[in-house]
């Protein structure tokens, strides 16, 4: 009996963190504008977030970073991308293209998201 309530209590844990997962990223779903930057480069960018798929580029003149679209899915304060993009024109930097896993936190309409490397987005959701 022991065994069984602990078993119980285990999925309910485990049902519980999959619905925050899937809450927020219900929440981050909408068109987003902002800014990447990396080091003293900055660029201009817009993202939109659809149910698990992704959508970007980066906007104006300047510093320009790929986006393109892909996945992402969430993981309590991690998201992670994969991005579809085959093939990346030579006038990007590849390691720039939104992909693989970020720290992020959502405010309200502000969606920040950290790269182990120092990359940053600072996005409003529009």
């Amino acid at each position: 009996m022991k065994l069984n309530a602990i078993i119980l209590i285990g999925v309910l844990i485990l049902t519980a963190a999959c619905s925050n997962d899937e809450n927020t990223m219900l929440k981050i779903d909408g068109k987003y504008t902002g800014t990447f930057k990396r080091d003293n480069n900055v660029a201009n960018v817009e993202i939109e977030f659809i149910n698990g798929k992704f959508l970007g580029n980066s906007t104006g003149d300047g510093y320009l970073i790929p986006i393109y679209h892909g996945e992402y899915s969430i993981n309590g304060d991690i998201i992670v991308f994969d991005n579809k993009q085959l093939v990346l024109p030579a006038i990007y930097d590849s390691s720039t293209l939104l992909d693989g896993k970020w720290n992020f936190t959502f405010d309200q309409n502000t969606l920040t998201m950290i790269k182990s490397n120092g990359d940053k987005y600072a996005l409003m959701k529009n």
